[in-house]
């Protein structure tokens, strides 16, 4: 895989503090992946301040398929859809539903998503989701997250 992760969920990193850093599951089983609601990453990271996070999840699709990518953030951000970074936003801003759209093309199968997220001082949060070219959710024949 391309990009910043291999996709090893149980590598440790070295954190800021000097400290090992995990993934971890952020969303209980069964919850949306990602949706129109924010995620707020403040409260899951110690130090939260001036430093940089990132999300990961799947989306199967039941065929290959071009799509709108559709996401929004506090802070600076950046997504990889299968290793391909698709969108950089490198200034600091106020997280809203939809600020930005890409072209998403998922094909069949799995296909992974990798979000960083850099915070300084302020909120912490992102959104994401997948929708048409008008912004209408897009479900069928989509499963997110990762098998149980």
């Amino acid at each position: 895989m391309r990009g910043p992760f291999a996709g090893d969920l149980q590598a440790a990193y070295r954190g800021v503090d000097g400290g090992d850093i995990r993934w971890k599951l952020l969303l209980a089983p069964g919850a949306a992946t990602f949706g129109p609601n924010a995620v707020d990453l403040l409260p899951h990271f110690t130090p939260n301040t001036c430093v940089c996070g990132y999300a990961w999840t799947r989306i199967v699709s039941d065929r290959d398929r071009t799509l709108f990518l559709y996401a929004g953030s506090d802070q600076r951000m950046a997504i990889w859809l299968n290793g391909e970074k698709v969108l950089t936003r490198d200034f600091y801003r106020a997280a809203v539903p939809d600020q930005d759209r890409v072209e998403a093309r998922l094909r069949t199968g799995g296909n992974t998503v990798l979000v960083k997220l850099c915070h300084r001082f302020e909120g912490w949060s992102f959104c994401f989701r997948l929708g048409d070219e008008y912004g209408l959710p897009e479900e069928d024949g989509l499963t997110y997250g990762f098998p149980q």
